[in-house]
């Protein structure tokens, strides 16, 4: 979840990295991002963290310090 710098830089050390059996996917707050993401990076890349949050085995949240909390409060269970 953020695909900013710092999720980028993961995404693409896990790409290189060679790692089977692992998928990666994104998210970023406006469509607009996603769709840029999408096509840099050539990783499906969405706007719904909840979503991605029940879809994933793993998360790795990648947003900045004042964001934490509301995409956190975004992708708790209930």
């Amino acid at each position: 979840i953020g695909m900013g710098k710092m999720g980028e830089a993961v995404a693409q050390g896990l790409r290189s990295s060679k790692v089977s059996g692992v998928s990666i996917l994104g998210t970023t707050r406006t469509k607009e991002s996603a769709e840029e993401t999408q096509k840099r990076l050539g990783i499906p890349c969405g706007t719904d963290n909840a979503e991605m949050a029940k879809a994933s085995e793993i998360l790795l949240l990648c947003v900045k310090p004042h964001q934490a909390e509301k995409v956190l409060k975004e992708i708790a269970p209930g």
